[in-house]
This record gives C-alpha cells, sequence and structure tokens, in this order.
C-alpha cells in the first residue's frame, strides 16, 4: 500500500532509524499481519515479510502494545527480554526497536513498530512522545487503508455480480430464440 508505505517511511525519517513496519491488529482472531514495511534498504525478505500473519499468543511483546495499548520497546544489550523477541531482534538483526499502538475511534487496530540496525539507541520520553503524536495520523492512514481494500473487494463482487447476470440474461434469451 503506496500510501502505508509513505507513513512508514515519514515516521522512520522523524527518528533517524534503519525501519519502521506496519501491523494491522484483528482482535476478532487476535491476529496480526504485516501490513508495510520501510526500510532504508529493502531487501526482498522485506518484501516478502508483508502480508506475514501471528497468533498474539506467539508474540507476547504485541499483546501488551495491542491489547494493552502500552508503548513497548526492545533492546539488544537487554537481558530482561522476552526469549521469542530477542531470538527474533537477533535474527534480523535487530538493535532497538519501539512499538505504538494505533487507536482510531477508540480501539486499537495495528501498531507501527521503529527498528534500529546499525547500533543500539535507546529510546528518550521525547522519542516516546512524538511516536505517541505520530500514532494518530497513522491510525488514520491504516483506517483508510483498511476502508480503500474493502471498497476494491465489493467493487470486484459487484462487478462479478454484474458478469454473472449479463450472462444468465444472455442464456435465457438465447434459449428463447432456439425454441
Amino acid at each position: 500500500d503506496p500510501l502505508l508505505e509513505g507513513v512508514a517511511r515519514r515516521i522512520a525519517e522523524a527518528f533517524g532509524l534503519w525501519e519502521c513496519d506496519v501491523y494491522e491488529y484483528y482482535p476478532d482472531s487476535e491476529t496480526i499481519v504485516a501490513t508495510t514495511v520501510w526500510a532504508q534498504e529493502m531487501t526482498q525478505d522485506d518484501r516478502d515479510w508483508i502480508g506475514t500473519v501471528w497468533s498474539l499468543r506467539d508474540r507476547v511483546s504485541y499483546r501488551r502494545v495491542l491489547v494493552d495499548g502500552v508503548l513497548d520497546e526492545s533492546y539488544a544489550d537487554e537481558e530482561d527480554a522476552e526469549a521469542i523477541d530477542r531470538v527474533l531482534m537477533e535474527q534480523w538483526g535487530e538493535l532497538a526497536t519501539m512499538s505504538v499502538p494505533l487507536l482510531f475511534q477508540g480501539r486499537i487496530i495495528g501498531c507501527f513498530t521503529l527498528i534500529e540496525k546499525r547500533a543500539v539507541r535507546h529510546f528518550t520520553d521525547e522519542d516516546k512522545e512524538l511516536a505517541r503524536l505520530l500514532a494518530v495520523p497513522a491510525a488514520i492512514a491504516v483506517h483508510h487503508s483498511r476502508l480503500f481494500r474493502r471498497h476494491e473487494e465489493q467493487e470486484r463482487q459487484l462487478a462479478s455480480l454484474v458478469d454473472s447476470s449479463r450472462v444468465l440474461t444472455s442464456a435465457v434469451v438465447l434459449e428463447d430464440m432456439l425454441t
């Protein structure tokens, strides 16, 4: 989604960070979906990661963000980090992350995660406040992206119904003519 990719890029650049990932949250299924990523150097792995779905049972740190609405930070030099988070950070070369909930009309609809890969960077109180402020327009962008996707799907369904009805009516007319 170009809109969300632009949002992720602007957020990462505002902090001078390596990467920003945007996730959508679906509370009914307790899943999160990797919606977009912007990184200073995009890889095929980054592109392939988009669309990945996780259960919140598998990602405890995201549960705090998406269910409790808490800003969550993790650092490679932190000893008390969740084991799964530490393994994933190491696997992806992440040295510092901060995940920020996205609220729209009082509901958490996702989050963005800021990532630094070049050096451990401990986020300041000012960084956290800026992240909370940037979460407002980011949440609006995620909401609009969802609406746009829903609209496109409805258009596809309606076009399919119109095509089907044309086929049915032409088949009926053809049968009448053959009779």
